[in-house]
Formats: structure tokens, C-alpha cells, sequence
């Protein structure tokens, strides 16, 4: 049975430097909605300090929900300076029913309509709707705050790790806003673009002339291509995105990729040590996830992820040493590369495998467990050179998609197929077959790394 959802409170602070405010955008894959994160100057410095010299960095935007942009602004307002913050027990604002409860906060804080912080930077972990989607909504609000201000205030940069498939589109979402909503980065020799580009290792600060909060990018592609987890440098926490999750597991378009993800944030954290906020007396190191609570444990919860990921592809690697057929047994055949001979075990469909291995499972998340099968195969079928290991699972076909991949490389894909793009191919894909790769029981041992 699936873990009942964790509730996540709409506003709150979860530490000096940290504010976190919910998309209120909850459903079967955003869980309570997508957590976007206000970093600011910790909060005892920036209340001594005039407007302009207390600056602060969004992390994500949610989808663009219209209850979301009051709890920003209110963030941005003071609402929740000055909440005590203790471990597990942060205090929350959340937004007002009804027009009384308004009137009866704004009576409760005098100074409220007053900026405490201005947004000078916005950063996105990734590309998907429920990160970017805010954008617009937000951008409204802030160039009406800025407008509104006793000083005058930049726009905020973007910032986001670059990505061919998805940039288009969004670059001319930004270029439909209004004038002035956003500072343009400007690369020498070439076009002003809306996004300030990423990379791993860069810095995204919020800084006056006293004290700095920092954010420095971990590019951890998996979930996507990219996405990215943020180490807040100061408070040695890390800003996940959707790579780890509060609750449950993330899904991931390369699995390959995904686990080496999980090992870089893991070294990272293990480089730093452990968080330093004052309520932090464990040798853990806290996260930050784009979905679910706050994870004070982050370092296991990566070994937990990681062990997850490496149990499944153990189940996979079991059942494929079996046969569909219980009653049939196993009919091995041989394959010859490079002129060496390989056992094979029987072939496995996924759809077939779906129902050994998710058996307890409701049936509505059959399609979810396929395609998360399909992305354990295909790292299974080609050689992990991080971890020295070598192919496991042949895939026994071509497909028409493999097909048109070699071609747009100009380069036979070998062995792992390619990503289906497109249901059509996710169709071809479920109707695979894949076995297992075993070494001839007598002779020399082939070499697997030439799969």
C-alpha cells in the first residue's frame, strides 16, 4: 500500500537563511506540490540592514498557481522573519481563508507592507512545468514590488543549466513578458538570452558588504539532463530539486546517469561534512527537496536511494536468470561477438517481468514500473565504466527507434537501445526481449566490456 502523503506547510522558515514556500500545486507526482525555496542573508543580519543591501535567491517557481504569489509576497514582507526555528518544529504562516483573516493579520503587522527582501536572483533546477511554469506569475509580482519600492532595485537574473530540448521554448516565453522584467545575460560577441547559463562548480550568490549566502551548482543529470542540486555552502545543506525527494523516489530519464548523480552528491556532502545550523547536532548533513518534507538525514537517505536502485537491478538480473514459462524451464541459447560465444538466458518482455516483480502493486502504476524497467535494462546492457562493471542483458531486437538513432548519430548504437521519444515507441519498447548475458562454462571467459 502506498504511504499516505506527508503534509508540507504552505510558508514557513526552516532556517536562518531558508524559507520555503509551497506551489500549492499537490497531485500524484508533486506530492503535497512542488516546495520552491527563498535564500536569503541569515535572518538576523539582513533585519539591521537598508532594503537594497538584502537581496535573497528563489530556487524554482513552481507552475504558476494564483494562490501561490500572496505567500511569496508575503515571504518577501516579513511574514516569517523573526519565527523561532527550532529542529522538527519550524513555525508556518499559512495564506488567509477569508478577507477578515487578512485584515486581522495586516492589523497584527504594522510593518508588513514594507519589503524585508528582494529577489535578485532566480535559479531553476530543471526544466519540467512544475519548476518553470511560476515564472511569469512571478516576475509580474516582482517588477510591482520593484516599482513600488523606495529604492530603486535590478530585475532578477535567471540562472539555469543549459539544455537544448526545452531553452527554446522557454527563452520565448521570457521574450513575450513585459520589457524589464528580467536582466539579460549578455555573452561577449553574442545575442542577449533571458537565461544566465550553469555550470558544474558555478556560484550564485546573495551578498552585501558584511555577509554572503551562497549557492554552488552540483550538475546531477537523471531525473533530466538538466538538473541540477545546489549546495548552500554556508549552512553545508543541499537544495535537491527533484533528484531525491522528502517522500518516496523520483522517477529519472537516464538510470545510468541518475546513479552517478546519487554518488557525486553523496562525495559532496561527505567533503563539506556535516550541516552546520544551529539546531543540526548530528553528523548528518540536512536536505532541501523540490517535493515532501525537509530530509535532516541527506546522507543516508542517498545510501537509501542508491541501495533501492542497486536491489532492483538485482531483482532484474534474478528473475532473468529464470524463465517466463515456470513450467517450461530455462532455454539458454548462445550469441557470437567478436568471435567469442555467449550463454544467453530465456528471454524476458517487460510487460512479463511488470508482473513478477510489481505483483503487490495496484495496476494503475504498471506503466510507471515498465518504463523504470526498461531504464534498469538498458543500463544493464551496457558496460558501467565508473564502477568497473561490465554489460549484464542483451537486448535480442532492433527497433525502428534505434533505427533512426544510429542514423541521426551516423553511428551504430550497439547493444542499449535508445530512449523511446514517443508513446509509438514506448509501445515497441514494452515488446522487447531481453536476456540475461552469461559467460560459456568452459573456455576462456569472454570479454563483456565489448558488448
Amino acid at each position: 500500500m502506498a504511504e499516505a502523503r506527508k503534509a508540507v506547510e504552505d510558508l514557513v522558515r526552516l532556517s536562518s537563511r531558508v524559507i520555503r514556500i509551497l506551489g500549492q500545486n499537490p497531485g500524484p507526482y508533486t506530492l503535497a506540490g512542488t516546495n520552491t525555496y527563498l535564500v536569503t542573508l541569515p535572518s538576523a543580519a539582513a533585519t539591521s540592514s537598508k532594503l537594497a543591501s538584502r537581496p535573497s535567491i528563489l530556487v524554482d517557481t513552481g507552475e504558476g498557481i494564483d494562490s501561490y504569489i500572496p505567500l511569496l509576497e508575503r515571504a518577501l514582507k516579513g511574514a516569517v522573519d523573526g519565527d523561532a526555528v527550532q529542529k522538527g518544529h519550524a513555525r508556518k504562516t499559512s495564506a488567509p481563508t477569508n478577507r477578515e483573516d487578512a485584515m486581522e493579520e495586516d492589523d497584527e503587522d504594522e510593518d508588513e507592507d514594507d519589503l524585508t527582501s528582494w529577489i535578485s536572483d532566480i535559479v531553476l533546477t530543471h526544466r519540467h512545468h512544475d519548476h518553470v511554469g511560476g515564472l511569469p506569475s512571478i516576475l509580474s509580482l516582482l517588477s510591482k514590488l520593484r516599482a513600488e519600492a523606495t529604492v530603486t532595485l535590478p530585475a532578477p537574473r535567471i540562472h539555469k543549466f543549459p539544455d537544448a530540448q526545452s531553452d527554446p521554448d522557454l527563452v520565448k516565453m521570457l521574450h513575450s513578458l513585459p520589457k524589464g522584467s528580467f536582466t539579460p545575460y549578455a555573452e561577449i560577441g553574442g545575442a542577449p538570452s533571458p537565461l544566465w547559463p550553469l555550470q558544474e562548480g558555478s556560484v550564485v550568490q546573495a551578498t552585501n558588504d558584511k555577509v554572503s549566502t551562497s549557492l554552488q551548482v552540483l550538475h546531477t543529470p537523471g531525473h533530466t539532463a538538466d538538473h541540477i542540486c545546489l549546495l548552500l555552502t554556508e549552512e553545508k545543506t543541499l537544495l535537491t530539486g527533484d533528484h531525491v525527494l522528502g517522500q518516496g523516489t523520483t522517477v529519472f530519464e537516464d538510470l545510468t546517469a541518475y546513479m552517478s548523480s546519487l554518488r557525486k552528491c553523496s562525495r559532496s556532502l561527505e567533503q563539506v561534512g556535516p550541516s552546520l545550523e544551529e539546531q543540526s547536532n548530528t553528523t548528518e548533513n540536512r536536505l532541501y527537496p523540490a517535493h515532501g518534507p525537509v530530509v535532516e538525514e541527506g546522507r543516508k537517505m542517498l545510501k537509501q536511494y542508491l541501495d533501492h536502485r542497486l536491489e532492483r537491478e538485482a531483482q532484474v538480473v534474478e528473475l532473468l536468470k529464470s524463465s517466463p514459462d515456470a513450467d517450461a524451464g530455462p532455454t539458454p541459447s548462445t550469441v557470437t561477438v567478436a568471435g567469442k560465444e555467449y550463454r544467453l538466458g530465456s528471454p524476458w518482455k517487460i510487460r512479463q517481468m511488470v508482473l513478477k516483480l510489481y505483483s503487490n502493486y495496484p495496476e494503475n502504476l504498471f506503466p510507471a514500473a515498465a518504463r523504470g524497467l526498461y531504464l534498469h535494462l538498458r543500463t544493464l546492457s551496457s558496460p558501467d565504466v565508473e564502477q568497473a562493471k561490465p554489460s549484464r542483458v542483451r537486448c535480442l531486437q532492433t527497433t525502428s527507434f534505434a533505427r533512426r538513432a544510429s542514423a541521426e548519430a551516423a553511428q551504430d548504437v550497439g547493444n542499449c537501445p535508445p530512449m523511446p521519444q514517443s508513446d509509438p515507441e514506448w509501445v515497441e519498447a514494452m515488446e522487447l526481449d531481453w536476456a540475461l548475458i552469461e559467460p560459456q562454462p568452459s573456455g576462456d571467459a569472454p570479454n563483456h566490456e565489448h558488448l
